[in-house]
């Protein structure tokens, strides 16, 4: 109250929104009411290039399995059991960046670096930090990138900006490099098998887009940090807790230890392991993990921390991220109703129904929109490819598409949509390592998505009208 008169503050629309648990279970109940509403269905599956995919032409419907309440809340536990991996990911993730934090690697090397790049050079630094991960994303990968996640947080910070632009710039950065890169493996790879294409050919087109792409997170993250720079008031993470992430003295008292120096290259020499782990001898999230805790124990232990500290410490990291990492198996219950309720085959063929009567433009357009919605249903990359494009391709040869085209519309549905999807475990993830509430994150990220989607339009017309084909 101000002059005696009540102040009437503005609500903006997504602080109305739901928490993110709260946000998934009312999915869940949908997805139970629609197993009951959507005709149940299924397609053949055949073996191909040793992967199993639909066969096209064989949906049909089966008996109609729709999900009692009794198995719509038993989904929360079994979405919590077939993500567990995901969910020790997040901890370990919060548990050996808690111990870097605590030896003073991580922050040091952080505040001589901003102090070289100069901390009033926020622009240069949010553009080449934007960069940087987006190429993250693709070299690295989306999963294997989440614990440099809460570096982006540091400098955000450290520059004088809040934990969104840290957010921005570290999954939006991750999320596009991811989905656009050319040489995808899990996208990009698994379509052009079951599409008969010479593997990762297009490259040329495709490597145009992760350009344009990468300058327009980059010129996305730079206008936040502008919007927050003139009105700190319009910061959408303002009020969230940042212990752990802001710097805790003056740029000028930070020094390099030979100490610091041993701890960071532990951790990027553990990095680099197991990124030549993934690419040479498929490992994935559990050796992830044990990277974690050997980085973790060592790191430790190099900066002096007795066995009990290391393990207290690690406790404590884990404790702060343990709601985004139970949220991640709330996420993977919506896929539990769709499997019991026999309707996600059902979904796909619905959906792809639409593409066969309108101009190829608008086909290839609307087959990104196709596969952003199913994305909403199947987040994974090569399993969306497994369910649709053994339906997309020969769809596509019908109506006069390339299946390059027809890839390409696939890849950017999928990939691009993964930034706003809460579905996706390792979105939710690094979400919750650097403690964004999903409708917040929504806020800033739909418009880059949406700006990244109508980009990759702009390709498909180009790809359409020069009839792309697989060089």
């Amino acid at each position: 109250m101000e002059n005696g008169k009540i102040e009437n503050k503005k609500t903006h629309w997504y602080e109305w929104m739901p928490n993110s648990f709260v946000l998934l279970f009312l999915i869940i109940v949908f997805m139970t009411i629609l197993t009951y509403v959507i005709p149940a269905g299924m397609f053949d599956r055949v073996e191909k290039a040793g992967r199993m995919v639909v066969n096209p032409e064989t949906f049909h419907r089966v008996d109609q399995s729709p999900v009692g309440l009794w198995a719509m809340f038993k989904s929360l536990p079994q979405g919590m059991v077939a993500a567990a991996i995901y969910i020790v990911n997040i901890l370990i993730a919060g548990a050996m960046m808690k111990v870097l934090y605590v030896s003073g690697a991580i922050e040091n090397v952080l505040g001589v670096s901003i102090r070289k790049l100069g901390v009033k050079n926020d622009t240069l630094v949010v553009a080449v930090m934007s960069i940087i991960f987006v190429l993250l994303g693709a070299l690295v990968g989306f999963e294997n990138s989440i614990a440099l996640v809460p570096i982006a947080g540091m400098v955000s910070m450290a520059i004088g900006g809040d934990m969104m632009l840290g957010a921005l710039i570290a999954v939006g950065g991750i999320g596009t490099g991811f989905a656009v890169h050319p040489f995808q493996p899990a996208t990009v790879g698994t379509a052009h098998a079951i599409a008969e294409l010479p593997m990762f050919s297009g490259a040329a087109l495709r490597g145009l887009f992760m350009a344009m792409a990468a300058v327009i997170v980059m010129f996305h993250n730079l206008a936040y940090l502008k919007r927050i720079k003139k009105d700190p008031e319009k910061s959408l993470s303002k009020d969230i807790d940042t212990e752990g992430f802001s710097l805790s003295k003056p740029l000028e008292d930070y020094h390099i230890l030979p100490m610091h120096k041993i701890v960071f290259g532990i951790f990027v020499t553990g990095i680099l392991i197991f990124v030549y782990g993934a690419k040479t001898y498929g490992w994935f999230m559990v050796e992830q993990v044990t990277v974690f805790i050997v980085i973790a124990i060592l790191c430790g232990l190099v900066a002096g921390l007795s066995p009990n500290k290391i393990t207290d410490t690690m406790v404590q990291g884990a404790t702060v991220v343990t709601g985004g990492a139970i949220i991640v198996g709330v996420a993977r219950a919506i896929q539990v109703v769709m499997e019991q309720g026999r309707i996600a085959d059902s979904i796909v063929y619905y959906l792809s129904l639409p593409l066969k009567d309108v101009p190829l433009i608008v086909s290839g357009i609307l087959m990104t929109v196709v596969h952003s919605v199913i994305n909403f249903f199947i987040p994974s990359g090569s399993g969306q490819a497994m369910a649709t494009m053994p339906i997309m391709i020969p769809l596509a040869d019908i109506i006069g598409m390339t299946r390059q085209t027809a890839v390409f519309a696939f890849q950017m549905g999928d990939g691009i949509m993964n930034l706003v999807v809460p579905t996706l475990g390792g979105l939710l993830a690094m979400l919750a390592l650097l403690r964004i509430p999903f409708g917040r994150w929504f806020r800033v990220a739909f418009p880059l998505a949406l700006k990244l989607l109508v980009a990759s339009w702009i390709i498909v017309v180009i790809a359409v009208l020069t009839h792309w084909g697989p060089a």
